[in-house]
């Protein structure tokens, strides 16, 4: 075939070098792209980690601030309960009945531990995204000492709340 426009025909090599070089440069922008992506996807995994650790953080100093105020309520029970006591052992015969009721009466606060944080990430499946396993470790078995603690407590208390009902 005949070029009518004067100019020599390209041949089907230089045609062929063309399309492999564009090959190359779109697999070369995909592949810069996928890299982009992954930096993106590990940032926001390692903002998502931090924000879980903060949120941990908070839940742990409510939690402090929560037992000071359990233990400043159990200081003033006692008192309040050291006194009773000594008037109890002046004055009342059927003493067990009147502790049981009294002891009841003086419960006043209960510690509730603030659990929001981890219960999220445990229950939404992103407990892998905490990369520390040593401060992950701690955080889990915190939590469970801490299960195991109130449930040693409740067992406790029970047979002293449930006497009289």
């Amino acid at each position: 075939m005949e070029n009518k426009t004067g100019k020599p025909a390209l041949p089907a090599g230089r045609y062929f070098k063309y399309a492999i070089g564009e090959i190359i440069l779109v697999v070369i922008g995909i592949l810069i792209a996928l890299q982009i992506n992954n930096w993106n996807d590990q940032r926001k995994l390692k903002q998502q980690e931090q924000t879980y650790y903060c949120k941990i953080s908070e839940d742990l100093k409510t939690d402090l601030e929560n037992i000071d105020r359990a233990l400043a309520s159990l200081k003033e029970r006692k008192k309040t309960a050291k006194r009773f006591l000594i008037n109890l052992l002046k004055i009342q015969k059927d003493k067990t009945i009147l502790l049981q009721n009294y002891l009841g009466a003086i419960r006043a606060y209960d510690y509730i531990p603030t659990k929001a944080a981890i219960v999220d990430i445990t229950s939404s499946g992103k407990l892998e995204n905490l990369k520390n396993s040593a401060l992950k470790n701690e955080i889990l078995n915190h939590y469970s000492q801490q299960d195991y603690a109130l449930k040693i407590i409740d067992k406790n208390d029970e047979p002293l709340f449930s006497a009289n009902i």
